[in-house]
């Protein structure tokens, strides 16, 4: 009676692990997910319509600190096992460190052999900045910018600068004036790290370099700041500007009229986008916008996973997209918003409001109606002009900040505290870099 009993529960197992691979004589793909995501689930509904002999169906995986319980490195074991997803979205909270096991595959032949034709389908820049050695292994589909905007006049007409020059542009300028509105000491390194804490970072030979003078420049400019902002009730970030009071203004550009706002507060012939204070590149940085997609590579079905990301590619979808990476997209996308659309209200025609500049202490938001041509221009060379990601480590991020605070407090001094960081950031990387 045991032996049957322990038959049967074989073959119940037998049937689900089949039941995972055939439903209804489909093959099942699996794609692995980290966030909830309706539009991911649009663009599986979408392939599994069109699909008779394939079916995606969506896994959830949870992030942590701890390895026994993080889905990355639980991927990572059920791949090498031969089991685990055959597609992987590590979404906008993506980092650098999530592809380097050599469990996702290179991307690039499927890129290459699809724009063969058009060497210029995408903006390859905007590809290379999350490349690994060389290759390719998650791919975003769209992506935000973050930099810093300021008067070339007050920047001295710098286009880019590095952390010495940052300081001493800001030192140079009349007393009381602030770096941007919402200075603090957590928000000015915090957003310095956005933009270069991979600067520090040698992932290929597992080392970093923390413990340098450039480093301790930037946790000592931070420190230049107060703990907390206190700001008169009738503030105005835009008047802040117009006074000559504040010297740059964060912005996060999440769509093509993300830099409008810039010609309410400088001339149009007087922005620099000169972002993040990097050496010798572009400091606008870019961040994935929702889906980071991949493909095990262990998956014996690649080119069908293939075809599920290319939906994101196809032109009019990407259309759709704050910021596509397909070029044509990109370029429609502009040119349908360089003029002004109207509708008919009450037998009258009525310009249709596009997107709207809100600053912070004015009640009335500005509409806008459409692009203008060179604003059109600014965007796309800023795009083209950007190199990096922010794709950092949170993980080392948060091991960073918690020191960084333990000298603005007072309790380490600056060389005990890069010490610090680097011997724990020594650890992690090298633990981590594959």
């Amino acid at each position: 009676m045991k032996k049957k009993i322990i038959l049967l529960l074989i073959l119940a197992l037998c049937l689900t692990s089949c039941g995972r691979q055939e439903n209804k004589g489909q093959t099942v793909l699996i794609l692995a997910t980290f966030q909830e995501n309706s539009e991911l689930h649009k663009q599986v509904d979408l392939f599994n319509q069109n699909h008779k002999d394939y079916m995606i169906e969506i896994k959830g995986y949870q992030r942590s600190s701890q390895s026994e319980d993080d889905g990355i490195a639980q991927i990572q074991r059920e791949i090498i096992a031969g089991s685990g997803p055959d597609l992987i979205d590590f979404g906008d909270y993506y980092s650098n460190t999530d592809i380097m096991g050599g469990y996702t595959e290179n991307l690039l032949p499927y890129l290459e052999a699809e724009s063969a034709e058009n060497q210029e389908k995408y903006f390859t820049n905007i590809l290379e900045s999350f490349y690994y050695k060389g290759n390719l292994y998650a791919l975003p589909v769209s992506y935000t910018l973050d930099t810093f905007a300021g008067s070339k006049k007050a920047l001295d007409g710098r286009d880019h600068w590095n952390i010495q020059e940052m300081m001493a542009c800001y030192q140079e300028q009349p007393e009381g004036t602030m770096l941007y509105p919402g200075e603090t000491k957590y928000d000015v390194l915090s957003r310095i790290l956005t933009g270069s804490m991979e600067y520090y970072i040698d992932w290929e030979n597992g080392t970093c370099s923390f413990n340098q003078d450039e480093f301790a420049q930037v946790l000592s400019f931070a420190n230049l700041f107060p703990d907390s902002l206190e700001l008169d009730e009738d503030f105005s970030v835009k008047q802040a500007f117009l006074d000559g009071k504040a010297l740059i203004i964060p912005k996060h550009i999440m769509g093509i009229y993300g830099i409008a706002d810039s010609e309410y507060i400088f001339d149009d012939n007087d922005i620099s986008y000169i972002g993040y204070p990097v050496e010798n590149v572009s400091g606008t940085v870019i961040s994935p916008a929702s889906s980071m997609l991949a493909i095990s590579s262990k998956s014996k079905h690649k080119e069908i996973c293939w075809e599920f990301i290319s939906q994101y590619l196809d032109k009019e979808y990407q259309k759709t997209l704050g910021l596509p990476i397909s070029r044509s997209a990109m370029e429609e996308k502009l040119t349908e918003n360089l003029t002004i659309e109207y509708t008919i209200e009450n037998g009258e025609q009525v310009p249709i409001v596009k997107s709207q500049v809100r600053f912070e202490g004015d009640s009335n938001p500005i509409d806008i109606y459409c692009l203008t041509t060179e604003q059109a221009q600014r965007l796309v060379q800023l795009i083209e002009s950007t190199q990096i990601n922010d794709a950092f480590d949170h993980q080392l991020y948060d091991i960073i900040m918690e020191e960084a605070y333990s000298y603005f407090d007072g309790d380490k001094t600056l060389e005990e505290a890069t010490e610090i960081i680097q011997n724990k950031a020594s650890i992690y990387v090298s633990e981590h870099a594959k």
